[in-house]
């Protein structure tokens, strides 16, 4: 039996495939967001490329081995197979936490809404490509 931490792992999941979809119509509408966000004390940026290269940059210093009963290493673990089947460019930044739940809370919570920007329609466009080379690649 599994956790749904390590069945994540696997890249089997609805937001990896999801991902993956957008970039294989090349129909993002922006390539490039960020979101930084604080939780009481924690506060995370995440910033994601959606261009189709896998990358995780993780600077994060959790202050427990633990979060939830679950080793803090497995949430590296989900980000990286999220990062490999998706082909996405992930930057996370735990710029400040004292507890694990909140570092953790305010890590997610950012990449949600980095990447809810990043697939919501950008009106400035005007249904073109964002990007300078005029595709995604």
């Amino acid at each position: 039996e599994t956790t749904p931490a390590l069945r994540a792992t696997r890249g089997d999941g609805a937001l990896d495939t999801l991902v993956r979809l957008f970039l294989l119509q090349r129909t993002l509408p922006r390539e490039r967001v960020a979101a930084v966000l604080p939780l009481d004390e924690a506060l995370a940026r995440v910033v994601i490329d959606l261009s189709g290269r896998p990358y995780l940059g993780w600077r994060v210093q959790l202050p427990e081995w633990q979060a939830g009963g679950v080793s803090s290493r497995l949430y590296h673990e989900f980000f990286q197979a999220l990062v490999n089947t998706s082909g996405m460019t992930l930057h996370i930044d735990l710029l400040c936490c004292e507890e694990n739940h909140h570092g953790l809370e305010a890590i997610f919570k950012a990449f949600g809404k980095a990447l809810r920007q990043a697939v919501d329609p950008d009106p400035t466009l005007n249904d073109q490509v964002p990007s300078t080379k005029g595709v995604l690649a």
